[in-house]
């Protein structure tokens, strides 16, 4: 248990500004964490795992600063959608958009992704407003 711990706290404070490539720091958390599950192969670790290389794939496919993230739950077809707005912005994001009456219930999965897509322009459009507003 030290030994996770100790990693963590590495992983934690090693300093991102250090490496070679956009995403070593993502591929050197993946790694260590394939080296513990080597020696103990617990859940928690292969959640751990899971999650570090859902990161990496990420990094790679450069979806760091994707405003919607949709993630399918494993028992259900439902799908989760996070909000990365909070507070005043959060506010302001809600005031500048309202969701099309055709897209509050859709069921088909093609015109939700469509609904998503223009969601994502609009949220990047108000970035931007938001951005030159606040300096």
């Amino acid at each position: 248990m030290l030994k996770i711990l100790w990693i963590i706290f590495i992983l934690i404070v090693t300093n991102q500004s250090h490496a070679k490539s956009k995403c070593e720091f993502e591929w050197k958390q993946y790694k260590s964490i394939q080296s513990l599950l080597r020696q103990k192969s617990t859940e928690y670790l292969r959640k751990i795992e899971h999650e570090k290389h859902n990161e990496y794939q990420n990094c790679r496919k450069n979806k760091n600063n994707k405003t919607y993230r949709s993630s399918r739950t494993q028992n259900s077809n439902q799908i989760k959608l996070e909000n990365i707005y909070s507070g005043k912005k959060q506010k302001a994001w809600l005031k500048y958009y309202r969701t099309p009456q055709n897209c509050k219930s859709t069921k088909n999965e093609k015109k939700f992704k469509r609904c998503l897509e223009k969601r994502n322009d609009k949220a990047s459009h108000f970035e931007r407003v938001w951005s030159s507003k606040q300096r």
